[in-house]
């Protein structure tokens, strides 16, 4: 119920702040005490809540899962022996998410699917941010199959526009925490990146898109994720910032600023 899910969230808030006031403190207590308890939370966010909504618009599930992530977060943060193990089992998840969408059959009830996907993915995207600040640092495998799963979800195309839309908006998520990783990482992806973003960012204002379409919502946050990470570009690799990569971001700001 909603009562419930107000009070894992509380709980979690709790959690979060002792695992940053303990720090290293922590490692007397094993690893699946601390982790264990928040990834079968994790798994049961999908069933949380009412049996039939719209997974875009149901706040509490979104909610939970946040705080979710950020309690992961804060547990890698003060474990960092901790952040390998907790990226590999959150990419997995993602991708049997992943894998699970794209597989399904056009009757399917793909709302679980979908909410697994969301919340699976932040928890991802949260962690990710934490390995530029880990002194252990994680294999270069993790990294590429983080990227190739946010490349993978970005570009699938086919499925309801729903569907569509929050495959992007998880892959853009994840592309948004690598690039917290800074000029490094993203120094020798550019290409890619940048065909990434013009793909969500390289039409004109709303190209093809009426204002009465009832799918323009689920256009704006799939470009708003791409503009997020964007923001994360710029804001962390300002020294990749040559008059040669202003020019094209240049554009896919005017053209989200453009209403046609």
């Amino acid at each position: 119920t909603g009562t419930n899910d107000h009070q894992l969230i509380c709980c979690l808030h709790s959690l979060s702040f002792l695992f940053l006031r303990l720090g290293e403190g922590l490692v007397v207590i094993p690893e699946a005490v601390l982790s264990e308890p928040i990834l079968a939370l994790l798994n049961r966010v999908p069933a949380t809540g009412p049996s039939s909504r719209d997974p875009i618009l149901h706040t509490s599930v979104e909610a939970l899962a946040t705080w979710i992530a950020w309690s992961l977060r804060c547990l890698a943060r003060s474990l960092p022996s901790h952040l390998l193990h907790l990226l590999s089992v959150l990419l997995n998840m993602t991708t049997i998410d992943h894998a699970e969408l794209a597989t399904a059959k056009p009757n399917t009830n793909v709302v679980p699917y979908l909410e697994a996907l969301l919340a699976h993915s932040q928890s991802l995207a949260s962690l990710v941010t934490v390995i530029s600040e880990s002194r252990r640092g994680v294999p270069h495998d993790i990294t590429s199959a983080v990227l190739t799963t946010a490349k993978s979800l970005i570009t699938q195309t086919g499925g309801p526009p729903a569907v569509a839309c929050i495959r992007k908006e998880c892959g853009w998520r994840l592309m948004e925490a690598m690039l917290v990783m800074g000029t490094e990482w993203a120094g020798s992806r550019l290409t890619t990146l940048f065909a990434l973003w013009k793909q969500v960012l390289g039409k004109k204002g709303m190209e093809g898109i009426s204002a009465a379409d009832p799918n323009l919502h689920l256009e704006l946050r799939s470009r708003l994720g791409g503009l997020y990470a964007l923001r994360a570009f710029v804001t962390s690799c300002s020294s990749l910032l040559t008059s040669q990569l202003l020019k094209p971001i240049v554009l896919f700001l005017s053209n989200t600023l453009v209403w046609t």
